[in-house]
């Protein structure tokens, strides 16, 4: 992934592995940013010391969101209710928009997309939040399944530029992709 700014995923407790140990050490090999699914992972990465860019993607629907502002933990957000819930918190949020391109599973369907973007982008001009990245993860159940989600994604990202959005960050690749598909 020369080039490319790198996420290392260590949900799940690194996978078994340990989170904390695990992420020092992908942080030393050069990873750039964590991942992990929920805000308690995050939180445990940051009270071990580890100040790295977090994204954390999954949340309980009355998840408090305050605590991961706090934290400058990134907070991937899948729908419109998430993104009011994510704006009223303390402080101005750092987002990156979930979009489901295929994968079905977490992010905002097609159908949602000019929603959210529209929304987030009139919360970011009111300083509530940031929209730091735009992604979606890939299903890598085979070539033309994945261009097609590539395909899709570009559409997304056509949409959030149209309603205003201009996130720094756009990811998509999953582990497989980034061997065999590097234009994602």
């Amino acid at each position: 992934a020369s080039g490319a700014a790198t996420m290392m995923v260590v949900k799940a407790d690194g996978y078994g592995h340990g989170a904390v140990p695990v992420a020092r050490a992908a942080l030393e090999s050069g990873a750039e940013w964590l991942g992990v699914a929920d805000l308690r992972e995050a939180h445990e990465l940051r009270a071990a010391g580890i100040g790295a860019p977090i994204l954390a993607w999954l949340h309980d629907p009355r998840q408090d969101f305050d605590h991961a502002v706090a934290e400058g933990i990134d907070i991937g957000v899948s729908y419109l209710d998430q993104l009011e819930r994510v704006a009223a918190a303390s402080g101005v949020a750092a987002v990156q928009l979930k979009v489901d391109t295929g994968l079905s599973r977490n992010g905002a369907p097609r159908s949602e997309w000019h929603g959210l973007f529209t929304a987030a982008a009139e919360h970011e001009r009111r300083g509530r939040i940031r929209v730091r990245g735009l992604w979606s993860h890939l299903a890598n159940s085979g070539e033309a399944e994945d261009l097609a989600q590539l395909a899709a994604f570009e559409e997304a990202l056509a949409l959030a530029g149209e309603a205003g959005l201009a996130p720094e960050l756009t990811h998509m690749a999953a582990t497989a992709a980034t061997l065999r598909l590097p234009n994602a």
